[in-house]
């Protein structure tokens, strides 16, 4: 039932706006027209022209920055210019230090093995230089490091039973002294 008053109320309301629209629509039509207004736009057209001209020329023309430095920007630019040069050299000195590392850790190896061999003679020790420094050979080199590693390793591990056997024998040698001690 409510749905109907509203259908209804809605059907009033559009015969009301329909009935308005006309009455409307008919004032207007016995109304004179508006007078028309002529205004002279030349002397706006001209203003108009004028500045775009103006505003071009300032836009076509190429802009000139310039920068100044002044004791506020003088400070921060100097600290950065060092900061730079500090990182620069630092980085240089990391790099002569990483190459002398390598020379040393290659000096090590041909002292250990020299160590190992109990000494040297000319013409080895002048095939090793050439192998390390002059014509360096990252294969010999690899293969004479692995080989004086697993030396020494292996000496190493000799000493180790060496004098585990000196400590057991030395064991055995107090038990045999002990019991020689009970037994009258």
């Amino acid at each position: 039932m409510e749905n109907n008053n509203i259908y209804e109320l809605f059907e009033e309301t559009k015969q009301l706006i329909e009935t308005k629209f006309a009455e409307l629509k008919n004032e207007t039509s016995n109304e004179p027209a508006q007078p028309i207004i002529n205004v002279d736009l030349s002397k706006i057209e001209h203003k108009i022209d004028q500045n775009y001209t103006q505003i071009m020329e300032v836009v076509s023309k190429p802009q000139i920055t310039i920068h100044q430095v002044d004791k506020n920007t003088f400070k921060p630019l100097i600290s950065l210019l060092a900061l730079g040069l500090m990182f620069i050299i630092s980085l240089s000195f990391n790099v002569s230090q990483y190459s002398d590392n390598l020379k040393l850790e290659d000096n090590d190896i041909k002292y250990r093995l020299i160590k190992l061999e109990g000494g040297i003679r000319a013409s080895r020790l002048d095939s090793l230089e050439d192998i390390f420094t002059y014509n360096p050979d990252k294969l010999s080199q690899d293969k004479i490091t692995k080989d004086v590693i697993a030396a020494e390793r292996s000496i190493q591990e000799r000493a180790e039973l060496l004098e585990r056997a000196e400590r057991k024998e030395q064991e055995s040698q107090d038990l045999l002294n002990e019991a020689e001690q009970i037994t009258p």
